[in-house]
């Protein structure tokens, strides 16, 4: 069974959205923006469906897997604390958490569309 830093993250928000039950607050100068999370969400789904497909090599996709989610994380100027928190607030902020995935729903989507070489019904 392999552990990677992605699935773990997946089911820190599933773990998280689960037992959220606290009222909306005020969103923390640290939380990452909702656009932020989507571009985040969006590159970890990306990343997930190459290692489901298996794009890589058995040796591509143990060094990919070990280095692309930190390096990815770091591409959108934050850091893995700062990502997990604004997890954590977003599970309490359902809302918004759904907001989010349904644009990364709508841009994946988008994405397929253009690999298939058909024009989106999103838009």
């Amino acid at each position: 069974m392999k552990n990677t830093k992605v699935r773990g993250w997946f089911l820190i928000a599933i773990s998280v959205l689960m037992i959220s039950c606290t009222p909306k607050r005020e969103r923390p100068e640290h939380i990452l923006d909702e656009e932020q999370m989507v571009e985040i969400f969006y590159d970890l789904y990306l990343l997930e469906g190459a290692q489901r497909a298996n794009v890589f090599t058995t040796d591509s996709l143990r060094f990919f897997t070990e280095s692309s989610s930190e390096s990815m994380i770091r591409n959108h100027v934050t850091t893995e604390e700062i990502f997990l928190a604004s997890i954590e607030y977003y599970a309490r902020n359902t809302e918004e958490l759904n907001a989010i995935m349904q644009n990364v729903v709508e841009r994946l989507n988008q994405k397929e569309a253009e690999l298939i070489g058909q024009p989106s019904s999103d838009k």
